[in-house]
């Protein structure tokens, strides 16, 4: 008996080793192929066109952006974002919402120009609106330092620096 349990250990210790050969030799072929594979990244043009869609037809980004503009009755920036006091309405929270909506794709704008260099910041000038419009929100840089936004800040202040520059 023992002999028939000594054999089949012997034959799972050679499987084992033809599955660790037969692994290495796959990871050196993936290792010498991956270069020769394109690896699928996104165009300038399909990033900026999504980004903009988006800043056009998400509702969730266009209700974001009349309360960063000012054009929301009876609601600020101040108030939505406020830590601590009276708790946040419905709508408040919903505002609240869309604005972390709305900054979550300048943040990304930010990263395409600043991180990835996949758009020029030239490319990203029909941004420069929302990044000046950030900016004119003092409230924000506490919000973004708290919320992990320091990119986006960032960026929108490099847009205030250059657009006061240019006046």
């Amino acid at each position: 008996m023992s002999s028939f349990l000594q054999n089949r250990w012997i034959d799972g210790f050679v499987i084992f080793s033809l599955l660790a050969v037969l692994a290495s030799v796959v990871g050196a072929l993936w290792k010498l192929l991956k270069p020769l594979i394109p690896a699928r990244t996104p165009k300038r043009s399909e990033v900026l066109f999504e980004l903009q869609h988006e800043l056009k037809t998400n509702p969730s980004i266009l209700r974001a952006t009349e309360l960063l503009a000012g054009r929301v009755p009876h609601s600020t920036i101040e108030s939505i974002l406020r830590t601590f006091g009276e708790p946040l309405s419905a709508t408040e929270l919903s505002l609240r919402q869309d604005l972390a909506h709305l900054f979550g794709l300048l943040q990304r704008v930010a990263f395409a120009v600043n991180v990835s260099k996949l758009i020029s910041r030239e490319e990203a000038e029909c941004f420069s609106w929302y990044f000046r419009e950030v900016q004119k929100h003092p409230i924000l840089s506490d919000y973004f330092y708290s919320s992990g936004f320091l990119d986006l800040w960032d960026f929108a202040q490099s847009w205030a620096e250059k657009f006061e520059t240019e006046i």
